[in-house]
């Protein structure tokens, strides 16, 4: 890969991820309901900082 490309494919292809996964988790919000989204949004705030926290154990 020419290394002119590279600064310009990174940030794209990361704005390209989150839109898909912000897309993706939009849908599932919609499709659950009120009730089931509140479940999973609830999730997200315990397991995100929950991974966060292990990844960050388990290097040291």
């Amino acid at each position: 890969m020419n290394d002119k490309t590279l600064p310009i494919l990174l940030p794209l292809g990361a704005a390209i991820i989150v839109g898909i996964i912000m897309a993706t988790l939009g849908i599932t919000f919609i499709l659950t309901g009120r009730y089931g989204a509140i479940i999973i949004g609830m999730a997200i705030v315990v397991i995100v900082p929950m991974v966060g926290a292990f990844l960050t154990r388990a290097k040291s």
